[in-house]
């Protein structure tokens, strides 16, 4: 004859098996937030990317168990677009459409941000860059959030540098044909024309470009004051030294684009005089969300973070508060990121009325080697 069981007592055996068992409590109740990460991880601009990266695992490290305790989890889908267009296009497709994204942190390049966009928008989703600074990217949509000042604000930043207190009045521009080197280019020459001073010759080069000398004899003979530079680190590293072989001695003047040791590890000696500006970052400043941000990543993966892991750390940093304070979608998201202003190891970044965080231009020139920090200029 069967034993009996009484009733009750298979009610309190399934409540304790189903109610107190730890681990089938929390797969019960994590809730996943799914965001997308769209980088250079391969290619001459790698660098750039995979510094970003370290900003945004160390944010994701820093939060994952808090956002536990929650009931939140966060799948972070990390992909690399090699700083193309296309392929940023493709796979930010994917991730709205198949992997139900709620939003995408990058892409670095200003190109790829255009490209990306008008779908996050068209799709209600939501785009942090932290690098991208086209003017062109400003009134795509009220869900492209930019973290950085845009080229307008670092060609007018250099053009005064170079007119106030370089003297110059006399100047070239070799620009990078994209994106960014055209925006930068175009801020610039507007704003010396506007100052009073002249633009004595203007020529574009290709990603990818290596030999530069048919350009670099057009410069000689133009004798200018100074020349500014719009182009990544591994083009302009190389241009910088080809000219200072060639003779040419005038100050180089560039964008964020510049501002990357690997520049100096290309131009070698031949990078001194060399100016470049970039997004107001400096780790020894005295807050203590940037003590913790440095000393944080200085125990992760050594060394001193660089400004696109500060400003990717900034990045996911307000994604992760806007999750923590209950968003769960992008346009809940959204509403926390106007609604309210967040202090990050950058600094304050408040969007108000618009995605566009204002930030002031920080000047560094390479002396013995190294980039120093020469001044801030107001965007």
């Amino acid at each position: 004859m069967m034993a009996s069981f009484p009733f009750s007592r298979l009610i309190i055996f399934l409540f304790l098996f189903l109610g107190f068992s730890p681990n089938l409590h929390a797969q019960t109740l994590l809730e996943t937030v799914e965001l997308g990460v769209l980088l250079p991880l391969s290619g001459s601009n790698a660098i750039h990317g995979l510094e970003a990266k370290k900003g945004i695992e160390l944010s994701l490290e820093k939060n994952r168990e808090g956002l536990k305790t929650m009931g939140v989890e966060i799948n972070l889908r990390i992909e690399d677009d090699g700083l193309d267009p296309k392929k940023s296009l493709e796979t930010a497709r994917h991730m709205l459409r198949e992997q139900n994204v709620q939003a995408i942190i990058g892409p670095f390049g200003s190109s790829e941000v255009l490209a990306v966009a008008p779908e996050v928008q068209k799709a209600g989703g939501v785009l942090v860059t932290a690098s991208a600074t086209s003017p062109s990217i400003q009134g795509i949509g009220d869900g492209i959030f930019r973290l950085v000042s845009n080229d307008n604000s670092h060609g007018k930043a250099l053009a005064r540098f170079a007119y106030q207190i370089l003297r110059v009045r006399k100047a070239v521009i070799v620009y990078m044909v994209n994106e960014y080197g055209l925006g930068l280019k175009n801020a610039i020459e507007k704003k010396m024309n506007d100052l009073g001073g002249s633009i004595l010759h203007k020529s574009g080069f290709e990603i990818g470009t290596r030999d530069f000398a048919p350009l670099i004899k057009k410069i000689k003979e133009a004798q200018p004051h100074c020349i500014f530079l719009t182009a990544y680190q591994t083009e302009g590293g190389h241009f910088i030294k080809q000219a200072r072989d060639y003779g040419i001695r005038v100050p180089i003047l560039g964008g964020d684009g510049l501002y990357n040791e690997d520049l100096i590890a290309i131009a070698g000696p031949q990078a001194e005089e060399t100016y470049a500006t970039t997004a107001s970052w400096r780790p020894q400043a005295d807050l203590a969300k940037t003590r913790d941000f440095v000393e944080s990543f200085r125990n992760r993966f050594g060394g001193t973070p660089g400004v696109d892991s500060a400003y990717y750390y900034d990045a996911m940093e307000i994604v992760l508060s806007a999750i923590q304070k209950g968003a769960r979608t992008s346009d809940e998201i959204k509403e926390a990121f106007y609604s309210q202003s967040f202090e990050g190891a950058t600094g304050t970044i408040q969007f108000q009325n618009s995605p566009e965080a204002e930030k002031s231009v920080d000047l560094f020139k390479v002396e013995n080697g190294v980039f120093q920090y020469f001044m801030t200029l107001d965007p």
